[in-house]
């Protein structure tokens, strides 16, 4: 069972925030694509981001982006959620099959979402995430959740 601590709404975005500039000074390179990032927090329990950085996007543009997953073995990406990013809101929505999903939209370049479902990210499953803006779809690079090697006793 994964046990996250609760944290309120109001620390929860100044963490999210806090993480997300830590991210963009990270060291890759500037890219018109987004990047996808996956951290298994536990086995029941993803967190996910997708950042496109501003090079050729003005600021203020705002828009949808969605995670894909496939289970390994499978070639099609099925939608795990979808966010409507506007200046306003932060709307998600996810299938009925993941327990649950929160997810924050930092400013207009980068979502984060926590996705809980029984078994949400096995070796081998593909990630991908893609963002619908001005009238172009942008796909992300694929991440390959890698296989858990058990340590050594």
């Amino acid at each position: 069972m994964c046990v996250l601590r609760s944290i309120s709404n109001k620390n929860m975005k100044r963490i999210l925030i806090l993480y997300a500039l830590a991210s963009i000074t990270s060291t890759h390179a500037l890219s018109d694509e987004p990047l996808i990032h996956v951290i298994l927090l536990c086995k029941s329990t993803v967190e996910v981001s997708c950042h496109m950085d501003r090079a050729g996007v003005p600021s203020g543009s705002y828009g949808s982006w969605t995670f894909y997953r496939s289970r390994d073995g499978f070639e099609d990406m099925l939608v795990t959620a979808r966010i409507n990013n506007t200046k306003q809101e932060c709307r998600v929505s996810t299938l009925k099959t993941t327990a649950s999903t929160n997810c924050f939209c930092v400013e207009d370049n980068r979502v984060i979402c926590d996705i809980s479902s029984q078994s949400i990210a096995k070796a081998g499953d593909r990630w991908r995430c893609a963002r619908f803006i001005d009238g172009y779809l942008l796909l992300s690079n694929t991440f390959t959740v890698p296989s858990q090697s058990k340590p050594k006793k």
